[in-house]
């Protein structure tokens, strides 16, 4: 028995000896192939600039750069530097037992640190905190968890202006495993001042993704969905938008490489100048699209000289002259539905469906801009409907930017005018429902338009819409 229990010992002590050379070995590999992913995604850049590998850890000096040129070419002159670079230092320690992060059975664990000091003459932030840490720990099983936080920060661009930016500080989470990968992240303030103001407060982040480090960093569609939210985003003094949701989901199938987007846009208020509306909402949703198009696209751009815009514009219209029938090989259509909201006279409400009849591989990029190209081929429906209250202050609205170059208004009262704006708003949407251009549903103005193999149907009756233009 006593033999026994040595000889499990022994062979318990050489697992725990040399099995963190074995998944040392996986995670250098791995991290070889997160820097061969920065690397294949423009405008970042990783190189390893020094590693020091030991049997049960080892410490990894990366060296992490951002091509400015390439993100914004405007926001390069304006920091007066062409590219970002730092340094993040990695710090693994393999299992299987990993004793840094608490008594875990791992296969290994790490944390990394950019500390910025070369950074600190522009932007300030806390003298004994890094700008950017990360952590993280895979287990036995193959899941990955990891954490990632950026330190709040003030800093003051080197521009004209002198914008002020007050960083409120970030926090991140996240887990991949079986080719699955979730990450939420929040931010709870951050601006940018100068000549005007952008605002963000409670900024949440949600991303799934199915798929490997190839298909992350690869252009086109993916299988992924996210959630932005915002508690409110204000750009003084244009608008001010309170409790936003935005949300993108994609799905590719990649036997045929044909996906599908959809975005869905919530506000909840949104107030501009003077103007406000509540309960807004629209979906949009992108079906049938021709992946290869978007992949081509990616590499085509990524080739582009970001510096010069001249040549940029020419090269991208050259590119749309040469790949518009790839992107309507596979019969796009364009969804908009779920549109509405409420503006101080009333609600409305909308949606649009437009898609081509068959494949078009082979259309050229000038019958882009030829409507009888579209009649022909294309199916469209849209339908509106609004508040009688709401139809009756556009009407009005237009009436007085017809009147606002009639010398002769400038003699009535204000009863007068406001009479003679709302009697010409009547006889508007009378004219209107007398042409069958609006008929009333459910209590509101609707207005329905269809069309299909070049003929036209207004609010369900045929109509002399398109005569003349087919």
């Amino acid at each position: 028995m006593k033999k026994l229990l040595i000889a499990l010992l022994i062979a318990v002590a050489a697992v725990a000896v040399i099995t963190p050379k074995i998944m040392g070995s996986q995670y250098q590999k791995q991290l070889t192939d997160v820097v061969n992913a920065i690397n294949a995604t423009p405008p970042y850049h990783a190189t390893i600039v020094k590693s020091k590998n030991g049997w049960f850890g080892s410490q990894t000096t990366l060296q992490i750069e951002v091509d400015l040129k390439k993100v914004d070419p405007s926001l390069a002159n304006e920091l007066k530097k062409s590219d970002f670079k730092s340094e993040l230092t990695l710090q693994a320690h393999y299992g299987p037992v990993i004793m840094d992060k608490g008594f875990k059975l791992a296969l290994f664990s790490f944390d990394g640190q950019i500390q910025g000091d070369d950074l600190r003459n522009s932007i300030k932030w806390d003298k004994n905190t890094p700008l950017f840490s990360l952590s993280g720990l895979q287990t036995l099983g193959g899941k990955l968890t990891f954490q990632d936080t950026i330190a709040p920060f003030t800093a003051t661009l080197p521009s004209e202006s002198k914008s002020n930016v007050i960083f409120g500080g970030y926090q991140g989470h996240g887990s991949w495993a079986n080719h699955h990968l979730t990450y939420d992240s929040k931010l709870d303030h951050a601006s940018i001042q100068d000549t005007s103001t952008l605002e963000v407060k409670g900024l949440t982040t949600t991303l799934n993704f199915e798929g490997d480090l190839n298909d992350l960093t690869s252009g086109g569609l993916k299988n992924s969905d996210m959630t932005i939210k915002m508690a409110e985003l204000r750009v003084d003094p244009l608008f001010t938008a309170k409790g936003l949701v935005f949300q993108a989901n994609s799905q590719l199938n990649k036997a045929n490489q044909v996906g599908n987007l959809a975005l869905k846009t919530n506000i909840n208020q949104l107030d501009y100048q003077d103007e406000n509306v509540s309960d807004f909402s629209m979906d949009v949703t992108l079906n049938q699209l021709n992946n290869q198009f978007f992949k081509d696209y990616v590499a085509f751009n990524q080739q582009l000289d970001p510096k010069n815009t001249a040549d940029r514009t020419q090269a991208m219209t050259h590119f749309m002259h040469d790949h518009i029938g790839e992107f309507f090989k596979t019969t796009p259509e364009l969804v908009i539905n779920n549109v509405k909201g409420t503006l101080p006279n009333g609600k409305f409400n909308a949606q649009f469906d437009g898609h081509l009849t068959n494949p078009h591989d082979k259309m050229t990029f000038e019958q882009l801009s030829q409507p009888d190209y579209w009649l022909a081929n294309a199916n469209v429906s849209t339908a509106i409907n609004a508040d009688k209250a709401l139809v009756k202050a556009l009407a009005e609205f237009a009436i007085e930017d017809q009147l606002a170059d009639n010398p002769n208004i400038h003699s009535l009262t204000t009863q007068e005018y406001n009479q003679l704006v709302s009697h010409q708003a009547d006889v508007l949407i009378k004219q209107a429902m007398d042409q069958g251009a609006v008929v009333t549903k459910d209590g509101m103005y609707h207005l329905d338009i269809s069309v299909k193999q070049g003929k036209a149907l207004l609010n369900g009756k045929p109509s002399t819409l398109l005569d003349g233009q087919n």
